[in-house]
C-alpha cells in the first residue's frame, strides 16, 4: 500500500509516480482529491465575489436597477455558483485532459490518466493561489499570472488572443509540462520522444484553443 501525496508528486514527479505506478492500493488519495476541490471551489467563490463591480457597468447589470441591498445579495449568490463552479471544474478538466490523451497513451488507460492528471493539478491550483491576490485587488477574475508574462501580453495587447497566449509563458505551465512528460515516461511503455512530441503537440494545442476562445469573448473574430 503506498501513501498517496499529491504535492511531492509534483515537485519530484520521476520518483513518486513510479512508485505510485508499482503500488495497487493507493492510500489516501481520494481525501487528498477532495481537499483540492474544496481549495478550488473557495478559491473560485472568492474571484466571483470579487469580480462583480467589474460587472456592474455590463448593460443587462445596469438596466435591472438592483439597489445596495439587491446588488450584496447577488453578490453572495454570484460567489455560491462561482464556488459550486470551482468544485466542478477540476473534475471537468482531468477529465478532458485525460480524453484528450488517451489516444495516444491507451497503454495507460483512462483510470490511470485521471490519477496521474489529478495529482499534477495541484500545479494549477497553485498558479490560482499566485493569482488569487492579484484578482482580488483588480476586482476581476482574469488578472494575468504573475508568474507568467501575461501582464506584458495584456500591456501590449490588452484582450484577446495574444494577450492570454503570453499568459501561457508560465514558470508553472512550463512545470507542468515537465512533470506530464516525467509522470507519463513512468507510466507508458512508449519512447521518450514520443511522449515528449505528443505532450508538446497538446499543450500547444490547449495554449491555441484557450487564447481562441479569449478572442471570442473579446470580439475580434465575430
Amino acid at each position: 500500500m503506498e501513501q498517496i501525496r499529491f504535492f511531492p508528486a509534483v515537485l519530484r514527479p520521476g520518483k513518486y509516480f513510479g512508485r505510485y505506478r508499482e503500488s495497487e492500493e493507493k492510500n489516501g488519495y481520494w481525501w487528498r482529491m477532495l481537499v483540492l476541490l474544496c481549495v478550488s471551489g473557495l478559491i473560485n467563490a472568492l474571484v466571483y465575489y470579487a469580480s462583480f463591480d467589474s460587472q456592474k457597468n455590463l448593460p443587462f447589470v445596469k438596466n435591472a436597477r438592483l439597489s445596495g441591498t439587491d446588488q450584496e445579495v447577488v453578490t453572495y449568490l454570484l460567489s455560491i455558483a462561482g464556488g459550486i463552479w470551482g468544485i466542478m471544474l477540476p473534475v471537468l478538466i482531468i477529465a478532458g485532459v485525460s480524453f484528450a490523451f488517451y489516444p495516444f497513451f491507451k497503454d495507460i488507460g483512462m483510470k490511470g490518466l485521471f490519477f496521474i492528471f489529478s495529482i499534477l493539478y495541484t500545479i494549477v491550483l497553485l498558479n490560482e493561489l499566485i493569482e488569487l491576490p492579484f484578482q482580488l485587488a483588480a476586482g476581476e477574475g482574469n488578472a494575468a499570472s504573475p508568474a507568467g508574462l501575461g501582464f506584458i501580453g495584456t500591456a501590449l495587447f490588452k484582450d484577446g488572443f495574444f494577450a492570454r497566449l503570453f499568459d501561457f509563458i508560465n514558470v508553472l505551465y512550463l512545470w507542468g509540462f515537465a512533470a506530464v512528460y516525467s509522470a507519463l515516461k513512468q507510466y507508458s511503455f512508449k519512447k521518450k520522444q514520443y511522449i515528449l512530441s505528443v505532450t508538446a503537440l497538446l499543450f500547444v494545442l490547449w495554449a491555441l484553443m484557450v487564447s481562441l476562445l479569449e478572442a471570442v469573448k473579446a470580439g475580434q473574430l465575430f
